[in-house]
């Protein structure tokens, strides 16, 4: 028997109990009356208390009990849409409307951020340094064998693990949550290597996601190549960093690089978001490049997002007011269709990542429309 026909005997086995069937005070059947067929006397009712039958009203309530049963998924998710609506921060930016979850902590207010997504706000710190300055084109040594290099990425592991580490852990408080997502995919993961993609709000967020999906081994991340030449160069190359070339031919050896790398089994860490703002709540636009990388290998994508709490106890003593501390949430991965074109599949697995990001971030609305997030680069 269908639904629709259960319901329907339930219906009319309601209204006709409505009609000879009277409660007690305590709102249930009594079964005296229901014998003796009698009505419920005026003087029973109460003010403020156990109402008297109400055949329209108790069907009415029982038929809106009965979908609830019958279709409880579709129902909770409508309610928990309806709470989540009234119970979140809302704002806009320039005319697109925004919502996150009250749960989550905005350390600045969102209006003080630019309006151009793709507005770079840390600036290079002594850029382009003549003294041992590098050029970003095919000169430059994206697969460097030599003894200086094997030397400092030795020490790097000390410096990211026994110095960046501690940093995120005691100074920030990182939090590592979700990553029962990825039992599924072990194998996947293991064999064919993976892209983790993540938000870009803090100025070591790649040692926090490293932390979270791969100890004790390093990433490949591509990254801004002005940051070569600055102050900040011997840390970002030896924990590994590789910057994007600026020439065509560069390019060429940039990506016979990433290659070499991932077929050496390292994973690639990228931030599609392309620029950083520091502790920014939303999802900003998304450049192509990792999905593309994920298309070409053939392995899963690991998005990634970073969530802020409000500094409280003891982390008081370790760093400003202004500097939350941070939770990474790791999401279930995407896995590349090889059915679909390369443009096709990055599309599918950017709108995919990027859902499952906003879940994760808390995000109910995003100001940054879907259908234009996707730039060529």
């Amino acid at each position: 028997m269908s639904i629709q026909k259960k319901f329907f005997r339930i219906f009319k086995f309601t209204t006709f109990s409505a009609k000879v069937m009277p409660h007690s005070d305590n709102g249930r059947p009594s079964v005296t009356r229901i014998r003796d067929n009698a009505p419920v006397p005026l003087s029973e009712k109460k003010e403020g208390g156990p109402f008297p039958f109400s055949p329209g009203r108790d069907t009415v309530a029982f038929c809106a009990k009965t979908l609830l049963i019958l279709s409880k998924g579709r129902q909770n998710a409508i309610f928990a849409s309806i709470n989540s609506l009234s119970e979140m921060t809302q704002g806009n930016i320039e005319g697109r409307p925004y919502g996150i979850e009250d749960d989550i902590f905005i350390p600045k207010d969102i209006s003080e951020y630019p309006t151009d997504p793709f507005r770079r706000l840390v600036e290079v710190e002594n850029p382009d340094d003549v003294e041992g300055g590098f050029s970003f084109d095919s000169s430059y040594p994206y697969i460097d064998r030599s003894l200086k290099f094997r030397f400092n990425w030795f020490i790097g592991f000390f410096v990211l693990w026994f110095g960046a580490a501690l940093v995120n852990k005691v100074k920030f408080g990182l939090r590592i949550e979700g990553k029962k997502n990825l039992r599924p995919y072990r194998k996947a993961l293991r064999q064919k290597g993976a892209v983790a993609v993540s938000n870009h709000v803090y100025r070591m967020d790649a040692v926090c996601v490293n932390m979270a999906l791969q100890p004790l081994k390093r990433f490949i991340i591509p990254m801004y190549s002005k940051h070569f030449n600055g102050s900040d160069v011997w840390f970002l190359r030896y924990v590994g960093g590789i910057p994007v070339a600026e020439t065509r031919d560069g390019m060429r050896k940039f990506d016979e690089a990433m290659d070499h790398f991932h077929e050496k089994g390292r994973w690639a860490l990228v931030f599609p978001e392309a620029v950083r703002w520091d502790f920014y709540p939303l999802l900003r636009p998304f450049r192509k490049g990792a999905f593309t990388l994920a298309h070409k290998w053939d392995c899963p994508v690991v998005p990634c997002f970073i969530t802020c709490r409000e500094r409280k106890g003891i982390y008081k003593w370790f760093g400003k007011e202004s500097e939350p501390l941070l939770t990474v949430h790791v999401c279930e991965p995407v896995l590349p269709d090889p059915g679909l074109d390369r443009k096709k599949d990055s599309l599918r697995m950017i709108t995919l990542c990027r859902e499952r990001m906003e879940k994760a971030g808390g995000i109910l609305r995003n100001a940054w429309p879907q259908e234009s997030l996707v730039t060529d680069a």
